[in-house]
C-alpha cells in the first residue's frame, strides 16, 4: 500500500482506519530531548535524497517555514514568552529554546531549520510503545533467528503516521485514538479507532499527547490553547509551579493583569497571532481558577 492509503475523515459508526507500521516515520530513540525528534527527521528523512524520494508524497503535504502554521514558544521572542507569566511554561519554553541553540551549535546546523524540524516532529509525532528491540548480537538458531531470553522491557518511540496525523484534538470530547494492532510484528498497523459510535459527518477527533495534556503542554507542543479543558481545573487544583500564580497557593492574585484586562486585550489582538494566543492561553489559565 501507498502511504496515502487509508484516513478518512469523515465516517458514521465506529469504523478502524489504518496503516501499515512501516510507513510510520521513526524520529527518534531518545524521548528526552525533544530537539532530537527534529534532527533524526532531517538527518534521516527530509534531507537524505533516498528517503525524500520514498517518502515524498507524505513530505511534501507538511508545511513548511513560509507556510501558515500555529508556532509553539520555541518561535516566541523573550519578551513574548515572559508575557505568558505561567512559570512552568515559561520554564519550559526557555529551556526548549536552549536546548535546540545548543544541539544547533554543536552540528553545527542552522538553528531556524533545526527549530522548525523540532516543531514539525513534535507537534505531528505520535508516542508508543513497543517491545524493546532485540540485541544485535544475539546468537542465531538454524533458521537465523536471534536467540534471546524472553523480556517485557518496552521502549518509547516517536513516529510520524501519515495522514492519521491531520487528525484534529479535543481536549473534552474526542472519539477516536490511535492503536497500534499487533505491535509484535513488523507487519503491525496503526489504526485509528473509535471510542464511541461517530454520527455521519460528525468530525474525527483524538486527544493529542498522553491525552490528558494541560494547556501548557499543548501550547508548548503544538502551539494552541482549546477553548476549554477540563485538566487545566484539575491541574490548578492539584499544583502547578508552588507559591506562585500556576498553583493553587499563588491563584489569581499572581499574575499582572485580571481576567477582564486580557479579554480587552484579546479583542485588540486582531493581526498579531502570537499575542493572540498568549492572551487566549493566560485567559483560559484564569478562568480555569474558578
Amino acid at each position: 500500500p501507498t502511504i496515502r492509503r487509508s484516513l478518512g475523515y469523515q465516517t458514521s459508526g465506529s469504523p478502524r482506519n489504518t496503516h501499515n507500521t512501516k510507513q510510520a516515520v521513526k524520529t527518534s530513540v531518545d524521548d528526552s530531548k525533544v530537539s532530537t525528534f527534529g534532527l533524526n527527521f532531517l538527518q534521516m528523512y527530509a534531507n537524505d535524497p533516498k528517503a525524500r524520494e520514498v517518502w515524498k508524497p507524505y513530505l511534501d503535504a507538511l508545511p513548511t517555514p513560509e507556510s501558515d502554521f500555529s508556532p509553539t514558544p520555541d518561535f516566541y521572542d523573550d519578551a513574548d514568552i515572559g508575557l505568558l507569566e505561567f512559570p512552568r511554561l515559561v520554564n519550559a519554553a526557555n529551556d526548549r529554546k536552549a536546548e535546540i541553540t545548543a544541539l544547533a551549535s554543536k552540528i553545527g546546523m542552522d538553528v531556524d531549520e533545526l527549530r522548525f524540524a523540532t516543531w514539525l516532529t513534535t507537534s505531528r509525532s505520535f508516542l508508543i510503545t513497543i517491545a524493546a528491540a532485540i540485541d544485535p548480537n544475539a546468537p542465531l538458531d538454524d533458521l537465523g533467528r536471534a536467540i534471546a531470553p524472553p523480556t517485557n522491557e518496552q521502549q518509547k518511540v516517536r513516529v510520524l503516521v501519515p495522514f492519521i496525523d491531520m487528525t484534529n484534538h479535543s481536549s473534552d470530547q474526542p472519539n477516536a485514538k490511535l492503536t497500534l494492532l499487533d505491535p509484535e510484528k513488523d507487519d503491525a498497523w496503526f489504526a485509528l479507532e473509535a471510542t464511541r459510535p461517530i454520527a455521519k459527518g460528525k468530525e474525527i477527533t483524538i486527544a493529542y499527547g498522553s491525552g490528558i495534556e494541560s494547556s501548557v503542554e499543548l501550547l508548548m507542543n503544538y502551539g494552541f490553547t482549546p477553548y476549554t479543558n477540563k485538566i487545566d481545573e484539575f491541574m490548578l487544583t492539584k499544583g502547578g509551579s508552588k507559591g506562585e500564580h500556576g498553583s493553587v497557593e499563588g491563584g489569581l492574585s499572581g499574575w499582572k493583569t485580571s481576567l477582564e484586562q486580557d479579554e480587552k486585550i484579546l479583542a485588540g489582538c486582531v493581526g498579531d497571532p502570537v499575542l493572540e494566543t498568549i492572551m487566549r492561553f493566560r485567559i483560559q489559565m484564569k478562568k480555569s481558577y474558578v
